[in-house]
């Protein structure tokens, strides 16, 4: 198959997906039409593969083990030194550790509204509706059921079997060996063992929420949907959604029925990562929070920033830093400079100010109604809906979306005024803060969608 030919990058990815079904579907002796994957996940990982062609990254070890389609991804986009596979033992107690805290949770909603949980990671069940969590505590779970999936090791004579039968289709070397190394043995080795689950082809709902890393991250409710076919709807699980065009997102939002975001969509919702805390201890720290695109420039000036409104503050205990995102390249010797930052530090911080708009703590700060400045470091938007222009306008008109001399006159301004930078003026953030208390919790916005359509 010469893939030459193919116009654009979604036609290339939607053969290859063909191919790869009709190649698990000889190799599992299945019949053509059986479906292997829910919801474009297939299409997220084969992007990745194809990226790794671009990047000419065109050999794997062997002996890595690729348990799941997240594990693919997570070893596609990483260098191959610094992947980590998920020590078995570790997986499993970690399962339980959170399914335990996860029971808890929600154990008096689950028995006040009649739901039922049932033996299966991060699912519970409502009449009509499975709903996923994208919440920390949930996240990265896999079924108690499936611990002995870690213990799955890829076997070379399978792999060349599968290799062959790409090969046949496809006739590319290079791609056929990411796929054949990189693929999961959760659709290879352990895929037989998945298919006689009780849980696989048991109907848990007619609609399902979730986000398309959950299947990703959990093959056996991935099976149990390419098998009962509920309808499925997307939950946005991080930021940048509708700010950029991204074909990751246009892959998600093809998957489902609807795709529900974090307020700038036409189902836009209240964010649904973060639990709102209800303690607050507000510490006189000013936390700059960049992306991994930050440059060596970006931070220099930034601390350059910092250190002449420590010298206005008429705060002694007032305290910066930067935190730089944890894959960042930069490297710093800097008691102020850091890597990461913690969720109660960023929380409880008086004043955050972001790099750019599609941070996904920025949401953190709205649900808890904290202020923050957004810095515009030159970085280029293309919002995709009427309602993202809508947030990044409220954001200008109130003062929050700022360059950098923009950003440092107001700092120098409330300081001046205030005595410290992080004083933000009331009327600047309640506009923001408004328009997000107008948007529906995931759980109201179900309620309505399934309400019309019964």
């Amino acid at each position: 198959m010469d893939l030459s030919f193919v116009e654009s990058h979604f036609e290339e990815l939607n053969a290859i997906s063909s191919v790869l079904s009709s190649s698990l579907s000889e190799y599992h002796n299945f019949p053509s039409s059986f479906s292997f994957f829910a919801g474009n996940e297939e299409k997220i990982y084969l992007w990745y593969v194809l990226e790794c062609l671009k990047k000419r990254q065109l050999s794997f070890p062997t002996s890595v083990k690729v348990h799941r389609l997240s594990d693919s991804v997570l070893l596609l986009s990483a260098e191959h030194q610094t992947y980590r596979q998920r020590h078995p033992l570790r997986a499993f107690l970690s399962y339980h550790k959170r399914n335990i805290s996860c029971r808890y949770s929600y154990l008096s909603t689950t028995f006040f509204k009649k739901r039922a949980i049932i033996p299966y990671s991060s699912v519970y069940i409502t009449s009509t509706v499975t709903h996923i969590s994208s919440w920390p505590i949930l996240h990265h779970l896999t079924s108690a059921h499936l611990s002995q999936l870690f213990l799955a090791s890829p076997d070379l004579s399978f792999r060349r079997r599968f290799y062959d039968i790409l090969f046949s289709y496809l006739r590319d070397q290079a791609l056929c060996e990411i796929i054949s190394n990189s693929f999961p043995t959760s659709h290879l080795e352990y895929y037989s063992t998945l298919r006689d689950h009780s849980l696989a082809s048991i109907k848990l709902c007619e609609s399902l929420y979730t986000n398309i890393y959950s299947l990703m991250d959990d093959p056996l409710l991935s099976l149990n949907i390419s098998l009962t076919n509920p309808t499925l709807y997307y939950v946005q699980h991080g930021g940048s959604y509708n700010f950029f065009d991204s074909q990751l997102h246009h892959l998600e939002k093809q998957g489902c029925a609807k795709f529900l975001s974090w307020g700038v969509s036409n189902y836009g919702i209240k964010q649904t990562r973060y639990i709102k805390s209800s303690i607050i201890r507000p510490m006189p720290k000013l936390i700059f929070v960049m992306s991994v695109y930050a440059t060596y420039q970006d931070v220099m000036m930034l601390q350059l920033l910092a250190n002449k409104l420590m010298k206005m503050s008429s705060f002694t205990q007032l305290s910066w830093s930067i935190a730089l995102h944890q894959n960042s390249p930069l490297r710093f010797n800097s008691p102020n400079i850091q890597y990461g930052v913690p969720h109660d530090v960023h929380l409880n911080a008086s004043l955050i100010v972001y790099d750019n708009i599609s941070h996904t703590l920025l949401w953190h700060r709205l649900e808890q109604s904290l202020p923050f400045y957004v810095l515009d470091l030159s970085f280029t938007l293309a919002p995709q809906s009427i309602e993202a222009y809508r947030f990044i306008s409220i954001l200008k008109a109130s003062g929050l979306f700022l360059n950098l001399s923009q950003l440092e006159n107001r700092l120098f301004h409330n300081t001046t005024i205030y005595g410290a930078p992080f004083r933000v003026p009331p009327n600047h953030m309640n506009p923001i803060f408004s328009w997000y208390r107008t948007l529906p919790s995931l759980d109201e916005f179900i309620a309505r969608d399934q309400a019309v359509l019964t």
